[in-house]
């Protein structure tokens, strides 16, 4: 009755707080999980590299701390005007 999946169509099973595939009828298994930026950045990555995975490209991969959302939002966040010395202070950060 858990979740389960045989041979996923992407050739790889990866997540990061996502939400389990849940069958028909299945367990309920919470409805508090992580936007899923985190798995779908990993997805993307193993997707890129069908085989010939090594050590170090699995260290880099746990190591990523790209941000999907950052990707979307960046042009428009650092586009923001600093009037403020707070917000001036917060853009400088990024």
């Amino acid at each position: 009755r858990m979740p389960t999946i045989v041979n996923p169509p992407d050739g790889f099973l990866a997540t990061a707080n996502d939400p389990p595939p849940t069958p028909p009828g299945g367990p309920f298994l919470g409805l508090d999980y992580c936007d899923p930026s985190r798995a779908e950045a990993i997805r993307e990555e193993l997707a890129k590299k069908a085989a010939g995975w090594t050590v170090a490209d699995c260290q880099r991969l746990q190591m990523n701390v790209r941000s999907r959302r950052w990707d979307e939002l960046r042009t428009f966040v650092l586009g923001l005007p600093a009037d403020d010395p707070d917000a001036a202070a917060g853009l400088d950060l990024l």
